[in-house]
């Protein structure tokens, strides 16, 4: 598994990839997905967003979020 971050002045990404875990043909979002979706959103708005791609030797899931949402800051998450 590798893990790998960057931000630059307007936003962040954050990228795991697993070289050993395949997704199985034909997978779906399920709840789990969804609901990162809803917090992101919540949370940042439309600029955020949650990606999971297939790889031909594994998976990688990549998180994208605005630096400045003009969102306050929540510690209860």
């Amino acid at each position: 598994m590798q893990t790998s971050a960057h931000c630059d002045e307007q936003a962040c990404t954050l990228v795991v990839r697993d070289e050993g875990a395949l997704l199985a043909e034909g997978w779906q979002d399920g709840t789990g997905l969804a609901n990162c979706r809803q917090r992101l959103a919540h949370r940042f708005g439309e600029q955020a967003r949650l990606e999971l791609v297939a790889l031909a030797n594994g998976a990688e899931a990549r998180v994208h979020w605005p630096r400045d949402s003009g969102a306050t800051e929540n510690t209860h998450a």
